[in-house]
């Protein structure tokens, strides 16, 4: 889910990251912090992401 809305996304970066509010990312993800967090770093670990600045990106 993570990696379609990136992929969709104009610039290749989301203003989410493990760091954001866990209510944001259950408003727009409909997923717990948890859960996120938990894709986020599979991601990382396959190299398909990165974050910086308060974002996540593409790679």
């Amino acid at each position: 889910m993570i990696m379609a809305v990136l992929e969709h996304a104009r610039d290749g970066k989301i203003p989410y990251t493990d760091k954001s509010d866990p209510d944001d990312i259950k408003e727009y993800f409909g997923i717990s912090k948890g859960s996120f967090k938990r894709a986020l770093g599979n991601l990382m670990k396959q190299r398909k992401i990165e974050q910086k600045d308060g974002y996540t990106y593409l790679k």
